[in-house]
């Protein structure tokens, strides 16, 4: 954009945050001129780190992320053959890279946290029971 570095809204990061608006209506007007893909390769060519937002379907078909090991397969004892995110840490002595627990049910942990962050027997049951 010609002329953007001399343009005084926008001269220092104060003066950007003070006009993030404008600033955000200028960038959505020029990211409507070209696809994503014209985005990706303009933004390639010139080293600039992109990625495309996309839904949860999106995330789950990204081919890097499934080459990755990203994603991992387990059997949860009460909801079955679930999806779920890899440790994404790999240790070459320690069971880091393994699934030790299913992810917890909702509410499953509740009590328990509460009583490390100090509430009573009845404090907690007085929680629990307005959930």
């Amino acid at each position: 954009m010609p002329g953007a570095a001399d343009d005084e809204r926008f001269a220092t990061l104060a003066r950007r945050t003070d006009n993030i608006g404008e600033l955000y209506e200028i960038v959505i007007e020029r990211m409507c001129r070209r696809t994503t893909a014209e985005w990706r390769e303009r933004l390639d060519a010139f080293d600039v780190p992109n990625g495309v937002v996309t839904g949860l379907e999106g995330l789950l078909a990204e081919p890097y992320l499934g080459e990755a090991g990203f994603f991992q397969r387990v059997e949860h004892p009460t909801e079955g053959n679930m999806l779920t995110m890899a440790v994404p840490v790999a240790f070459s002595a320690s069971p880091g890279d393994s699934f030790r627990l299913p992810p917890p049910r909702l509410g499953e942990h509740t009590r328990e946290v509460l009583a490390e962050l100090g509430f009573s027997a009845a404090e907690i049951d007085e929680i629990t029971a307005s959930g």
